[in-house]
């Protein structure tokens, strides 16, 4: 019952999200020229119960992934952002070495300890303009404050303002099939930099713009030849 709560909870919180209207976007465009490299994992928890490990079933959850990433480039268009995304979707069969439960509590995820143990993983894979997403419809949750132990329900949790650094970019990111581009645009909208997921202000857009200026200058040291003597 708790965690059905919990689930109420979380769709309340994403149709309040939906209708929130923002208030600002850059007059210039954004992030032309920015491409983002998505490497996709989901367990299983995302497939149709009955068929989880069918081949036309995770084809099909494929198909689907690279459908929301397209309504998640489209959403940062709306917003001047004019990123794209090129995504590579894949099962990993190892994922559960990935997946932390929180106190040993089926169906719900330490998050930070997922998302460590996703880095730890991925990180040989995931170069500065690349992010890592692992899907699932677990409940991902944050442990509370030493004065506070009662963990707090998350939609996604990513690793901030780390596109184009030296540090791994990656997020874990609910499932859901209302709006399903919701929670991968807030995600990545935080490793670009924005202290928002949705609804951005002038401050965020620019955090954004900075680092996309990382990956430019990124990109010209790699284009760069390298000088004899």
């Amino acid at each position: 019952m708790f965690t059905f709560l919990l689930r109420v909870c979380f769709m309340i919180t994403v149709l309040g999200t939906f209708t929130y209207s923002n208030r600002h976007r850059p007059k210039k465009p954004i992030g032309n020229g920015i491409t983002v490299y998505a490497r996709i994992l989901h367990d299983n928890t995302t497939l149709e119960a009955g068929t989880a490990e069918s081949e036309g079933n995770i084809l099909k959850m494929n198909k689907k992934i690279r459908e929301i990433f397209k309504q998640v480039e489209d959403k940062f268009h709306e917003e001047n952002v004019m990123i794209t995304f090129d995504v590579m979707t894949l099962k990993d069969l190892k994922i559960t070495s990935v997946l932390a439960e929180l106190n040993d509590t089926p169906g719900a995820l330490d998050g930070q300890k997922t998302l460590d143990n996703l880095l730890k993983t991925q990180q040989q894979k995931v170069n500065g303009s690349g992010i890592v997403y692992l899907f699932t419809n677990r409940s991902i949750y944050t442990q509370g404050r030493e004065d506070d132990h009662a963990p707090s329900p998350n939609h996604h949790l990513e690793t901030y303002n780390t596109f184009c650094t030296g540090n791994t970019s990656g997020a874990i990111v609910l499932y859901t099939d209302i709006k399903p581009e919701e929670f991968p645009f807030g995600a990545t909208a935080r490793i670009l930099g924005s202290t928002r997921s949705f609804s951005f202000d002038k401050n965020d857009f620019k955090y954004m713009n900075e680092s996309f200026t990382r990956c430019r200058e990124l990109a010209g040291r790699e284009d760069t030849p390298k000088q004899s003597g």
